[in-house]
């Protein structure tokens, strides 16, 4: 048992990420909405709760060494059923974070999910100036504030609160304001994130990538007394300690580097295994069979094919 239980945490990351629905209240240029569809008039799909009480008791029982669930979408907080699948997934995995675009994020809806297991918030937030939080195709004016002020109600209720940042053209020119918001808050595990230059959109339309690294690094020397940074080839991150208790992480390309197995096991809305977010292929998975066969198939789907 031994064996096999090192040979399995060697197969697949302990990170599940699962998007629990494809439905988003926002439309964001660069989004690659976890792999799923972004087809105008498709109807909109959830994640059963049924299929996940199964889900879970089979990882249980098939000892997966889950450590972390990742809930994300679309946009989680529009599923019906959120507080109970936090719920589940709190019975197997010692860490459950919510990923959010933090509108829908009201006191008594944060309360709710920490009461049902929720121990780290992950708020998207590109923009911290002017009137939009994220660049969107169909503008949403006047969500800057409104994001900000319950990115700090998180923080309140719960300390491990962070938000995560697309690097684009569109906040290049606010990386400075940005900073400053998440150094003042603490917003500890913060990470800005390299975009992938796909058309997840089928549009045609990709935006332009934006500050690199070094860039970003010199705007934290200037904020900070002090910082340090230790890079991890193998998963891709700078990992950047400021003033000594801030944790910091800038996540490069992961696409780029071939980094998808070393970051997270993806599950859709349709209860699929999803290998790759540029659509290679879709594992369907079969919860009255062991999930460890269906797992060594995933790992072999994981780089995405030109």
């Amino acid at each position: 048992m031994e064996i096999e239980t090192y040979n399995m945490v060697n197969l697949i990351n302990d990170n599940l990420r699962i998007s629990v629905t494809d439905l988003c209240n926002l439309d964001c240029v660069y989004c690659s909405n976890e792999g799923q569809s972004h087809s105008i008039g498709h109807k909109a799909r959830f994640l059963n709760l049924d299929f996940v009480k199964s889900l879970c008791a089979r990882i249980k029982d098939d000892q997966l060494p889950v450590q972390r669930v990742n809930i994300t979408g679309g946009e989680p907080m529009l599923h019906p059923q959120i507080n109970d699948l936090v719920h589940e997934f709190a019975k197997i995995a010692k860490n459950v974070a919510l990923n959010s675009n933090g509108i829908l994020l009201t006191e008594r809806n944060v309360q709710n999910l920490i009461d049902n297991g929720v121990n780290t918030f992950k708020i998207g937030l590109d923009n911290i100036v002017g009137d939009a939080t994220k660049p969107c195709f169909t503008a949403r004016k006047g969500l800057v504030e409104k994001v900000k002020a319950n990115i700090l109600l998180c923080k309140e209720k719960l300390e491990d609160t962070s938000v995560d940042v697309v690097l684009s053209n569109a906040n290049t020119s606010s990386m400075d304001k940005m900073v400053d918001f998440i150094i003042n808050n603490k917003l500890s595990n913060s990470i800005f994130i390299e975009l992938l230059p796909y058309d997840f959109w089928g549009n045609g339309k990709i935006p332009p990538k934006g500050i690199s690294f070094e860039t970003l690094f010199s705007i934290l020397q200037k904020k900070s007394k002090s910082i340090k940074d230790n890079y991890s080839p193998e998963r891709g991150l700078h990992k950047m300690i400021v003033n000594n208790d801030i944790n910091l992480v800038y996540a490069e390309d992961f696409c780029k580097k071939k980094l998808c197995k070393n970051l997270c096991t993806r599950i859709d809305a349709s209860g699929n295994f999803l290998p790759c977010v540029k659509k290679s292929k879709l594992i369907p998975i079969d919860l009255s069979k062991s999930l460890r066969p269906q797992l060594i198939n995933y790992q072999g789907e994981l780089c995405y094919q030109n």
